[in-house]
């Protein structure tokens, strides 16, 4: 796997959480995984950085993830953020339409992979709303939930929620 940027490793690291809160997942077979104590787990999960990266490939192979790095992507996300907040804040529908096709665009190799995936995920929910009028089901809230502890967002592109 490639080295993991500290940034990277803090975002996935709180994505542990949700990984483990999505796959009913256990304390009890993080410690039979052997890859780190459950305290070592929970200061990931809380956005601590270890410098060793082989914690980070193992968690990702135990919750059956990988990683891989999409160039250009803080750079894209800060130009699409404002776009989208106005977009649905003022429901303009042709460019809510236009931004789809531009999140389709740049994420769809990418969302399965964490940090991405999350972002695209976020996404996908204001697209359904937005344009299909598609109601957020109490199951996928409590998921978005447990995401937005993660802190991976903007408080804005959440309140849309």
């Amino acid at each position: 796997m490639l080295g993991l940027y500290d940034k990277e490793k803090i975002m996935i690291g709180k994505l542990f959480k949700y990984y483990r809160y999505q796959s009913k997942t256990k304390w009890q077979s993080i410690k039979m995984a052997g890859i780190t104590s459950p305290t070592v787990y929970s200061e990931m999960e809380n956005g601590k950085v270890f410098n060793n990266s082989t914690y980070y490939d193992e968690y990702l192979d135990f919750y059956h993830l990988s990683f891989k790095r999409k160039d250009n992507f803080d750079r894209w996300i800060k130009a699409y953020l404002p776009k989208a907040c106005h977009a649905f804040i003022y429901y303009e529908k042709d460019q809510i339409e236009f931004l789809f096709e531009e999140l389709q665009k740049e994420c769809s190799d990418y969302k399965e992979i964490p940090i991405y995936h999350q972002y695209y995920t976020l996404f996908h929910y204001l697209f359904d709303y937005y344009k299909n009028n598609k109601q957020i089901e109490l199951n996928d809230i409590k998921k978005l939930l447990v995401l937005f502890e993660t802190n991976l967002f903007d408080i804005q592109i959440e309140s849309l929620l």
